[in-house]
């Protein structure tokens, strides 16, 4: 199994199995990838951050990816890109095609879309035959089937998808080299989106963005980071953002200097990770962070925008001196962190039901290379912030959040 940078076994590796892949695998022809570069020089931080780009990409056209070494980076936006190339598949992905009560005359189970973050009910008309994608529920194994807006990403103007009703978005894809490290890594996306949809909506308001001190020596890997940001004159920022599920939730904070018409200012890059091990979700937060400021920096991603690079004036909350540790949330959230992929996800999935999320669908989604595996996760009842979407927070949203 692999081993995170502090010789401890990282189920994050484990999940992917990168630290073991050829530079060869996988094969970027089959998915469309004609150019993967480094971004890193661009940045003065020095942490790896690479890009793999799609020119005739039905989504976006460039990811990035990063991570403590090059060929981590490298492969990390291998398989963001895979993940966008599957999941934009319409007729390999399309099973069904009807009405809701179509299906259900086929004794066909379609997902429970009132329960879905992502569609807009009020807006659902049972009358308009749709796109169907096949998936399972993880705890009967029974056949379910979603709208394939919510599982797809084909987002090109000119298709007949239903954008009013559904909102199209890559929450909750992963993609592994096998079933259930994808899965995993789809879960804990969600998981993540769940537990930072107060802090995106509202805001890093006291209480929904605790103030995590990062500590020496907890984790070797999350040192290295935090040394080269800092050696950057950079302040990295942590924060608690874990909820009622007890899975370590951890956000990252560094600045960014912009200048607008108004003059010279700062906005925040961040990044957002959930892991079993706090220290992981840190480091990955952190990695992202990092991931996000340079994605700025180089303005290669086609869903930029000038409003990114305009000085909002926005504050963190402050750092206390004191205050919970690094080292006390990983006590708090003793997690197991040498489960195969298949225990992992299992067990995470047991903790979603004591936390009252009873249903988990997955879609694996099919794949032109042997051996890469692109899966989708919904869970009814999870939240994720919408921008402009006002229907996105709710006032249960609330319970779970631990206020200080």
């Amino acid at each position: 199994m692999p081993v995170g940078s502090d010789g401890s076994p990282d189920i994050a590796s484990n999940l992917t199995a990168m630290n073991s892949v050829s530079p060869d695998f996988p094969p970027l022809a089959p998915f469309g990838i004609s150019r993967v570069g480094d971004l890193t020089d661009l940045d003065i931080i020095g942490i790896p951050v690479w890009f793999a780009v799609r020119p005739n990409s039905r989504c976006l056209a460039v990811s990035q990816g990063k991570g403590l070494n090059h060929e981590r980076a490298r492969l990390t936006a291998i398989m963001e890109a895979i993940e966008g190339a599957v999941a934009e598949q319409t007729r390999p992905l399309i099973a069904e095609f009807g009405t809701p009560a179509e299906l259900a005359k086929r004794k066909l189970l379609a997902v429970p879309l009132r329960s879905l973050v992502r569609c807009h009910f009020s807006e659902f008309d049972p009358r308009r035959p749709r796109a169907w994608v096949r998936g399972v529920s993880h705890e009967s194994n029974r056949a379910v089937y979603a709208p394939y807006e919510l599982v797809g990403l084909d987002m090109r103007d000119d298709f007949p998808w239903d954008y009013e009703t559904f909102h199209v978005s890559s929450d909750g894809l992963g993609a592994g080299f096998d079933y259930a490290s994808a899965a995993l890594s789809a879960l804990l996306e969600l998981i993540e989106r769940d537990g930072t949809t107060l802090s995106d909506g509202l805001g890093h308001l006291k209480g929904l963005s605790r103030p995590l001190i990062w500590q020496p020596g907890v984790h070797l890997g999350l040192d290295e980071a935090v040394t080269k940001v800092r050696n950057a004159g950079l302040e990295p920022h942590f924060f608690n953002k874990a909820g009622k599920i007890g899975v370590p939730i951890v956000s990252a904070m560094i600045v960014r200097p912009v200048c607008d018409k108004d003059g010279a200012g700062v906005r925040f890059s961040g990044g957002d990770a959930c892991r079993f091990d706090a220290a992981e979700a840190a480091l990955a937060a952190l990695l992202e962070a990092v991931q996000s400021r340079l994605t700025n920096i180089s303005g290669s991603r086609d869903d930029l925008d000038i409003s990114q690079y305009e000085n909002l004036d926005l504050a963190l909350p402050s750092m206390p001196d004191r205050g919970e540790t690094l080292g006390q949330l990983a006590a708090r959230h003793t997690l197991p962190t040498n489960f195969s992929p298949s225990e992992a996800l299992n067990f995470l999935v047991s903790q979603l039901a004591k936390a009252g999320y009873r249903e988990v669908f997955f879609f694996d989604l099919p794949c032109p290379v042997e051996g890469v595996h692109v899966v989708r996760a919904l869970v009814p009842g999870f939240r994720t912030f919408v921008e402009n979407d006002v229907t996105a927070l709710r006032l249960e949203d609330l319970i779970g959040a631990e206020f200080s």
